[in-house]
């Protein structure tokens, strides 16, 4: 399998190589799973998604931009990975209608675009999809203890979990690892619920 290139250079490069199986395989991802990375821009988290479920499982690689789902193709053919779908946020309302046992859904990054109501929707749909203990895993970036932005900036990472819980997830565990946030790794919590 060739070398996910990126922009950012071989520090990134030498992690996705070296640490980007596990960085998964510790939260609990498997062979054979299906996956949705909802907002996954150029798609670094589907890749690796893809890679640890192997050619038996998929990953529905969601985001709005066209233009980031046109790179994540690109990436995939070069990293000759199949079990990769992309999916347009119209199209997702069909996938959500239609798939009900997902392993994994990732929201990477993300909830800060949302605000409460449409969380609140989105922990609703992404509940019907997920199968009986399928994980919500979430890198709750740019609240109020993490570079504050948008719909998030008033929100603790500890009132989100709540948020979250409320909304029928039982909170698992915080996982503390380095992750790729943008252009850099960074130490993040990806906080991992599970649906009872």
């Amino acid at each position: 399998m060739g070398v996910f290139k990126i922009k950012q250079g071989e520090l990134i490069n030498k992690w996705i190589l070296e640490q980007g199986a596990s960085f998964f395989q510790d939260i609990g991802m498997k062979k054979n799973q299906k996956v949705v990375d909802f907002g996954c821009g150029e798609g670094i988290y589907s890749i690796l998604s893809g890679m640890v479920v192997g050619e038996n499982g998929i990953v529905y690689a969601v985001d709005e931009q066209q233009k980031d789902l046109d790179i994540v193709v690109d990436k995939t053919k070069d990293m000759g990975l199949k079990n990769i779908k992309t999916v347009t946020k119209n199209e997702f309302k069909i996938l959500a209608n239609k798939v009900k046992d997902v392993d994994f859904i990732l929201l990477f990054d993300v909830l800060h675009y949302f605000d409460k109501n449409k969380r609140e929707e989105l922990y609703g749909t992404f509940y019907q999809m997920l199968a009986k203990n399928g994980k919500l895993a979430i890198y709750p970036k740019h609240t109020k203890n993490n570079f504050p932005l948008w719909n998030l900036s008033d929100i603790s990472n500890k009132d989100l979990q709540k948020e979250i819980e409320n909304n029928h997830f039982f909170f698992r565990k915080i996982h503390k690892t380095i992750m790729i946030h943008d252009t850099e790794l960074e130490n993040g919590n990806i906080f991992v619920f599970e649906k009872g």
